[in-house]
């Protein structure tokens, strides 16, 4: 079965159907997890998908594959009204940390936010960032899901869940140039489904327009009851997988009826316009984390904290707490102001079973 799978990948002109991408990519990712040749497996299986394009249920596929690979499974859709959240491929620039704090700053302003975070090969590790303050992103299931339901908030690693993602981080040569070249199904598989909170909703960024219209046709595929995929763009053609404080925004909204498009500017929702220099990437993780820990205390304002601000905005839109990203905007300026994001961090790095004392020493004002 699974050799006549690959013929039919790899003859001209055919397209497998979803089911067999599926029952494919399942085997691929469980010889992945196991270390028994899954790399060759999949660089193998993404160069055939890319060499002539994948199609839309072939993705889909893989998505029902990744799916179906939890190992893990924690129902937390609250009803349909939690959000996932996290980001596609890496922006071409390198830039902050924004989807973790703007989650807790989302939570602390009324949204169900879920992140499962992937790190992706060849980049840091953006958990770093949680375990400098003093959170535990690698808490067992059960004390994910109380921290949830008592937090409405999570931010937990991929590794638990998805076992197979932890191989994947460590990717290196001769796989990695390979993997870069055809990583554009695999990526939104990966974004539209490392979800094993059976969440309906979805906010996620992407820095590249074609990869972001994938991610919406394949959120719509797996019913969604919403979905933001925002992809930032900046001077001198730079792209971020956010809502972009730097530049225009062009968002792909996703909903059960229709999947619709538009851009934005920071200007549309009173924010001013920042330099790229203003929201680059940190070097120090203490500096990431004491930044991270101002902007949510409401000590630092200015272009950092308005990024944040606006993808909380995002998330919360997502969410359907807000009528409109200005609103979300408005509500997360007050949020900041009373004090709440920091207290939610705080609870967070408690319930998560993580070191609190981490998080004290860079809330010393």
């Amino acid at each position: 079965m699974r050799k006549n799978l690959w013929a039919k990948l790899l003859e001209r002109g055919s397209r497998l159907r979803h089911s067999e991408a599926a029952s494919l990519f399942l085997d691929i990712l469980r010889a992945v997890e196991r270390g028994d040749g899954g790399l060759v497996k999949l660089v193998s299986f993404l160069s055939a998908l890319s060499a002539r394009g994948p199609g839309l249920n072939e993705v889909y596929g893989m998505c029902r594959a990744i799916l179906r690979s939890r190992a893990k499974r924690v129902n937390l859709s609250f009803k349909g009204e939690a959000v996932q959240v996290g980001r596609t491929d890496r922006s071409n620039i390198s830039l902050v940390n924004v989807t973790t704090p703007a989650a807790v700053l989302a939570s602390a302003a009324g949204g169900v936010v879920l992140k499962c975070s992937f790190k992706q090969w060849s980049e840091p590790n953006p958990l770093e960032l949680l375990e400098s303050l003093g959170v535990n992103p690698y808490m067992d299931p059960k004390r994910a899901v109380r921290a949830a339901k008592k937090l409405h908030l999570l931010i937990w690693s991929s590794s638990i869940s998805f076992k197979w993602s932890t191989r994947l981080a460590e990717v290196g040569e001769p796989y990695l140039e390979l993997l870069e070249y055809s990583k554009r199904p695999l990526l939104a598989a990966i974004s539209t489904s490392l979800n094993p909170f059976n969440a309906k909703r979805a906010f996620r960024g992407v820095p590249d327009l074609k990869l972001a219209r994938l991610v919406a046709n394949l959120f719509r595929k797996l019913r969604s009851k919403f979905a933001l995929i925002p992809v930032g763009s900046g001077p001198n053609g730079a792209a971020l997988n956010c809502l972009s404080n730097v530049g225009k925004t062009t968002i792909y909204e996703v909903s059960s009826k229709r999947i619709s498009r538009y851009d934005v500017e920071p200007e549309d929702f009173g924010l001013s316009r920042a330099r790229l220099e203003d929201v680059r990437h940190i070097e120090s993780r203490e500096l990431r984390a004491k930044v991270t820990v101002e902007i949510l205390a409401g000590l630092r304002k200015g272009p950092l904290r308005d990024l944040v601000l606006l993808n909380a905005a995002g998330i919360l839109y997502a969410a359907g707490k807000v009528k409109s990203i200005k609103d979300g905007c408005e509500l997360c300026t007050k949020v900041i102001s009373e004090g709440e994001p920091i207290k939610k961090l705080a609870s967070l790095a408690k319930t998560s079973g993580g070191d609190v004392n981490k998080l004290k020493l860079f809330m010393r004002y």
